[in-house]
């Protein structure tokens, strides 16, 4: 059984090591950072909305807000669309205070309120796209329903879009991230006004591992729910020497 253990092991050290070459360990573990939160007028000024027939504005109505004492208003109006045929694609860009390395953290995670007059006029695929730097890595997030969604990137769930963008293969890794784009609908025609809210942009930290023996290391690389336990005990028993090839 050691033996089937330790053969696991290796190929999991190797496919991990293909995900993310730099492994947060206990140490390096960070805490969640909000990357938006919208509190203030001052927290829009780092944000920038594109699309036709786009606006945003600072809510302050608690049904629309998750977390705090606001939320982003997005407003689309079909009546200024220019392009009526292709939608509304409203976009919004987060300009970050300082850059973050996105080693330490295993997802983005952000809430998206779209009432239901909304979301009859959403495409249904790909409703909610996130792009770090501009377009690499990418994710895409299905179907939106009514109410909240709580949309969460988890990197290393989403391998083919979290390491490489679109035809650069295998070989992109999670970059320091400047700016992170979230994209929305498109919103099909017959919705008049529309208004989505967004609230608690936030990057989630690795999980920290407890874990301190060989034999409880070799048994958290079986945990398919965690990738980060899996990272760090990987780390752990290559410096127990735990890890070797068979």
């Amino acid at each position: 059984m050691r033996l089937i253990q330790r053969a696991m092991a290796v190929f999991t050290l190797a496919a991990l090591g293909a995900l993310a070459p730099h492994a947060a360990s206990a140490s390096t573990l960070t805490t969640r950072k909000v990357l938006a939160g919208f509190n203030s007028s001052d927290s829009l000024k780092r944000l920038h909305l594109y699309g036709s027939g786009v606006s945003m504005e600072l809510n302050t109505q608690p049904k629309y807000i998750h977390s705090g004492t606001g939320s982003l208003e997005i407003i689309a109006n079909e009546a200024k669309n220019k392009n009526p045929l292709g939608g509304i694609r409203p976009g919004l860009v987060i300009q970050l205070a300082k850059p973050v390395n996105l080693k330490h953290y295993r997802e983005i995670s952000l809430w998206v309120y779209v009432p239901k007059s909304a979301a009859a006029h959403f495409f249904g695929r790909y409703d909610v796209r996130l792009a770090v730097n501009g377009g690499n890595p990418y994710w895409s997030f299905a179907d939106v329903s009514p109410g909240w969604n709580h949309v969460v990137w988890n990197f290393a769930r989403h391998p083919q879009n979290a390491i490489a963008g679109s035809g650069s293969g295998a070989t992109r890794f999670l970059p320091v991230m400047h700016t992170l784009t979230i994209n929305l609908g498109p919103l099909m025609s017959g919705y008049g006004l529309a208004k989505v809210y967004l609230d608690d942009i936030r990057l989630v930290p690795m999980r920290r591992l407890v874990s301190t023996t060989a034999e409880e290391l070799e048994s958290v690389l079986g945990d398919d729910d965690s990738w980060s336990r899996r990272y760090q005990a990987v780390e752990r028993l290559k410096a127990l020497g735990g890890l070797r090839v068979l």
